[in-house]
């Protein structure tokens, strides 16, 4: 079991489900939150796809099938967008500054570029700042 005891632990329906099938005992639920899956935001969908299909009729609609495309990534691409996994890049001429990113416990790589470092770091912590479902 993940956890032996808790207090206000905040628990997906079916896995609390496992939990009291395997032995757990809830003395007490404080709030229940009611899920409808539903499609999220469909008009937007369909006037992004109509937009996009236009331009596989009329090339010379290039242009606005672009702008609906980045418009239609950007945002639904932040919903799913993983920060643990983006990291700090920069260009370094400075052998010290180059030593000291070898040696730390976030180093992930080194390039040469020419007479210069590119060095890329994994982010020492992350803030995610929108709910997301376990």
């Amino acid at each position: 079991m993940g956890a032996l005891s808790a207090e206000w632990l905040l628990v997906y329906a079916p896995l609390l489900l496992w939990y009291v099938n395997h032995g757990a005992v809830v003395t007490k639920i404080y709030r229940t939150i009611d899920y409808q899956p539903a499609k999220i935001f469909p008009w937007f969908i369909e006037q992004v796809t109509e937009a996009r299909q236009t331009g596989d009729v009329d090339k010379r609609r290039a242009l606005l099938v672009e702008v609906f495309k980045l418009l239609g990534n950007s945002r639904y691409g932040k919903l799913i967008e993983a920060l643990e996994r983006q990291t700090n890049v920069i260009y370094t001429k400075d052998e010290k500054v180059v030593d000291r990113a070898l040696r730390s416990e976030y180093y992930s790589d080194l390039n040469e570029i020419g007479q210069a470092y590119e060095l890329e770091s994994r982010k020492p912590w992350i803030t995610i700042r929108w709910p997301f479902e376990v």
